[in-house]
């Protein structure tokens, strides 16, 4: 499901144009000939700010058998001729056994902050293969960006 989300993002990056009235997208994510799911994009700038949305769910069969949803928000800013710069990120992901909120703040020339990163739910056992993330060191997230943010510049 991963390469399907990523095929999905990379569509995503060649079509989304940069502008100041809110702008989204719809795609139908195909696996094997099926439609497998459904991404939606949306980008809305309010002045310096830039507020960037993708949703992905599953559909049909792969939602019986994956019952998929995800949400991410990315917050930025743009200063004169600087770019954007990432403010915050959340992301809400459910699937049969889980459910999980993660909140990420950057704050300006710091490193980044989890702010929340918490399972809300546990509907099955997990996995055998499912083992902790490693630990982002602190050198890494300084001046971080959060991936919703990248898009955005990308699709400028």
């Amino acid at each position: 499901m991963k390469g399907l989300a990523a095929g999905s993002l990379l569509a995503l990056i060649v079509a989304l144009p940069a502008g100041a009235e809110p702008v989204g997208f719809r795609y139908e994510i195909m696996w094997g000939g099926f439609h497998a799911g459904d991404l939606a994009i949306t980008r809305d700038e309010a002045g310096p700010k830039t507020v960037t949305g993708m949703s992905i769910r599953t559909v049909g069969l792969f939602d019986r058998l994956l019952r998929l949803r995800f949400s991410a928000e990315g917050g930025s800013r743009g200063e004169a001729g600087a770019g954007l710069t990432s403010e915050h990120y959340r992301t809400h992901f459910r699937n049969r056994s889980r459910e999980q909120v993660l909140r990420v703040a950057y704050p300006p020339g710091d490193e980044a902050v989890i702010v929340q990163d918490e399972v809300l739910a546990t509907f099955a056992p997990p996995p055998d293969d499912d083992e902790p993330m490693p630990e982002v060191p602190p050198e890494l997230r300084r001046n971080a960006m959060d991936p919703l943010t990248n898009v955005s510049i990308l699709g400028q």
